[in-house]
């Protein structure tokens, strides 16, 4: 392989991976092609693990602190699992061009401030190599690689037949191209007790407010909602995705003055926190199956929020081989004290969860879907 062809795969991989999911659809990451003799001299003082060889890609996977979350603590977490996602996606991508990947150095190693000289602004969390693979592209790759762009988040009612034995076998069974070690690092557990579901849904009910009436979350989350489509910026929630149904113009301006940070203010203590959460607490408890990854860790390291982030992808491309769809419900999961009661009401035990879905399929498979913005590499 030529190292103008290795270049055009590893540029088309980038631009596939952009499909990833990502709290809030901010897509907070960025990518850099380390290719000039200077960032390949860099890449060589990381340690052993870099092997700077002719024909090797290096890609620098980078959080933009413009597009993070920050307005909560556990948003942290979430944009570090969401740059996790955003990693198996492009190996996802990667391995379908024919190349061979590894991650060779990730947050928390040593070097951070060698790779922070590539990527100027912005955070690095993974280097990536990628070098001609042994053997021919194997129809799996292939298939995967249609499914970053087949996977759906949609936030309609589901059918309440139960999930198919052998789908809840492909999402045991999933695993990172990755972080083929994530199991070790966190946990999958698959929710289909009704009573379980419910009682996720009650609290949910009790609870979920919180989501609009936190200040600072509600202002960040409200400047990720897209209420007209002339201000699409290929990234953020458009309200009909949010509400997973198409709106008339005049309903969606009417919905960006009710939903905005003063409006919701005044209107919270009336109840339209409340009533926004109870359809949503409905749709948990009739959906046929909760989705819940948890960190084997209280505290986890950076390094295992990206295998966590990457091990959601992979459930979530399981999923979508299967025609199934996601939900997540981050509400429950943002705020620790929330967490804890989760986890006591339904039976989990140390360590921490960090993404929680309800799973289905959908009723109404025309819901709209978010955009995604074209991810042209910087190179270094």
């Amino acid at each position: 392989m030529t190292s103008a062809l290795l270049d055009e795969v590893v540029r088309a991989a980038v631009r596939d991976a952009r499909h990833a999911p990502s709290s809030h659809n901010a897509q907070p990451w960025q990518a850099v092609i380390a290719g000039s003799p200077e960032a390949r001299a860099a890449l060589m003082t990381l340690g052993d693990d870099v092997l700077v060889e002719k024909n090797t890609a290096f890609i620098v996977v980078a959080l933009d602190p413009a597009r993070c979350l920050s307005a909560l603590p556990a948003h942290r977490i979430e944009m570090l699992v969401s740059a996790g996602a955003y990693l198996e996606s492009l190996f996802v991508a990667l391995d379908a061009g024919g190349l061979a990947v590894s991650v060779v150095w990730r947050s928390g190693d040593e070097g951070a401030e060698k790779l922070s000289a590539l990527t100027p602004g912005w955070e690095p969390v993974a280097l990536v190599a990628a070098r001609r693979g042994s053997g021919p592209v194997t129809e799996a790759s292939l298939r995967r690689r249609t499914l970053l762009a087949m996977r759906r988040t949609h936030r309609g009612a589901y059918r309440r037949d139960p999930i198919a034995p052998s789908a809840l076998a492909s999402l045991s069974d999933a695993a990172s191209l990755a972080f083929p070690g994530s199991r070790d690092l966190c946990e999958l557990v698959l929710l289909t007790d009704a009573g379980v579901r419910a009682t996720v849904g009650h609290l949910l009910r009790e609870h979920g407010a919180i989501e609009f009436t936190h200040a600072a979350a509600w202002a960040e989350t409200y400047a990720h909602i897209r209420f007209d489509d002339s201000v699409l910026a290929g990234d953020g929630l458009p309200i009909e995705a949010l509400l997973a149904k198409p709106l008339p113009h005049w309903q969606k301006r009417l919905l960006a003055t009710a939903l905005s940070p003063g409006a919701m203010r005044a209107l919270a203590p009336l109840g339209l926190a409340r009533a926004i959460t109870a359809a949503t607490a409905q749709n948990i408890a009739a959906s046929p199956l909760l989705v819940y990854l948890r960190f084997r860790a209280n505290d986890p390291p950076p390094s295992a929020c990206l295998a966590g982030g990457a091990l959601v992808q992979s459930v979530w491309l399981a999923l979508a081989e299967h025609g199934l769809v996601l939900h997540p419900v981050s509400v429950l999961l943002q705020h620790d004290t929330l967490r804890a009661t989760l986890d006591g009401r339904i039976g989990q035990n140390g360590g921490r969860g960090f993404f929680l879905a309800r799973a289905g399929s959908p009723v109404d498979t025309s819901c709209p879907f978010a955009p995604r913005r074209v991810l042209e590499p910087r190179r270094a």
